[in-house]
């Protein structure tokens, strides 16, 4: 993400501005034949408020986490897909072999995934050992710059967070369903989001693209392209564990790139169950649906059990589908967090809910 520090400073200085755009209402959406396929596809109705009056409650929950950061945020990064197959390859004794590299760095699920790489290419992401066939057959040279990645040079929660509520972002953004009183917005452009502000708390799906590079004064350089997929949630942290209870809401997603296959969109609802005997909580993603291809999701059901809640009400946990997530607001009235599967139909995303 470019010039994190940006977002913070613009959503801290302009909340009275965004409070006063909440004030003139909803937005209407520039994509009806969409919204109405979403509306279709999840049970919904048409957006019950506007994403406007959304991004001013936002400023308010993203000044409070930014003050006493609990966001979470969630995204299969190349650091570690790296860090992860230099400690397999030291265990048996070896180096990583060029096809493992490249299998790292190429790999659809990947959140920086290469598109074009043209002559002496500069990416903080792509070490010196990165191989001529993915470089297209073009020899590489790579030196220190800086790609986005999580929780590292460009994307922390608050900042992802920060983007909800941004004010010069709205003219991209519109409501467009609403389903157990929570209502969606889309953003398109450079950075797409999915997402919602709920009245304690926020959660959003996230996609950024972009180039990094640079031209050497003798003329020589290059570009690569990026995609970054990450999920994000944060609020008023209860800061307890709730009784017995239940929660229904919504989550949202988005696919990872392929070859010839553009990041599609998901939505779908969400499901979660307390056990206060245990202190766990089931999370359960139900009824997944692509809305880009207009179809059921590759998976339609998820559900990720048993997940131990702490003292603040916060859990984590599971394997092929990884739950980060929280219960915000007085009573635990709400509970969000972010989502990465990495199984079929693989996605990351983030999901929301409110006490029933």
């Amino acid at each position: 993400m470019r010039g994190p520090g940006r977002h913070l400073t613009a959503f801290v200085a302009t909340i009275g501005l965004t409070l006063l755009l909440a004030a003139c209402g909803g937005s209407s959406s520039d994509h009806p034949r969409l919204d109405l396929r979403a509306q279709k596809l999840i049970g919904g109705s048409a957006a019950q408020e506007g994403a406007v009056g959304q991004a001013g409650r936002g400023a308010g929950i993203v000044k409070r986490a930014a003050d006493n950061p609990r966001g979470k945020a969630r995204a299969e990064t190349i650091d570690e897909l790296l860090e992860a197959a230099k400690k397999r390859a030291a265990a048996e004794k070896r180096e990583l072999s060029p096809v493992e590299l490249r299998a790292i760095y190429d790999r659809p699920g990947s959140v920086i995934r290469l598109s074009r790489v043209q002559g002496t290419t500069t990416a903080k992401a792509l070490p010196a050992f990165i191989t001529v066939p993915l470089c297209k057959n073009v020899e590489c040279t790579i030196t220190e710059t800086t790609v986005p990645t999580l929780n590292g040079d460009g994307i922390s929660e608050t900042v992802a967070l920060g983007d909800i509520a941004n004010p010069n972002s709205l003219g991209n953004r519109s409501a467009f369903v609403t389903k157990h009183g929570i209502t969606l917005f889309r953003q398109t452009g450079s950075q797409t989001i999915l997402g919602s502000v709920m009245d304690h708390s926020a959660f959003a799906s996230f996609v950024e693209t972009g180039k990094v590079g640079s031209f050497a004064p003798g003329g020589e350089g290059g570009f690569v392209g990026y995609t970054v997929r990450y999920g994000a949630a944060g609020g008023d942290l209860t800061g307890s564990r709730p009784v017995k209870a239940t929660w229904q809401g919504l989550m949202v997603g988005h696919t990872p790139a392929g070859d010839d296959e553009p990041v599609n969109e998901l939505l779908g609802g969400s499901t979660l169950a307390y056990d206060a005997a245990a202190n766990t909580v089931d999370v359960s993603l139900t009824g997944i649906k692509n809305l880009t291809k207009n179809r059921t999701h590759a998976i339609e059901s998820i559900t990720v059990p048993g997940l131990a809640v702490n003292a603040t009400g916060e859990f984590a946990g599971g394997t092929v589908t990884e739950i980060d997530g929280a219960f915000y607001g007085p009573a635990h009235a709400e509970a969000a967090g972010t989502i990465y599967h990495s199984g079929t139909g693989a996605f990351s995303g983030a999901f929301g809910a409110k006490r029933r």
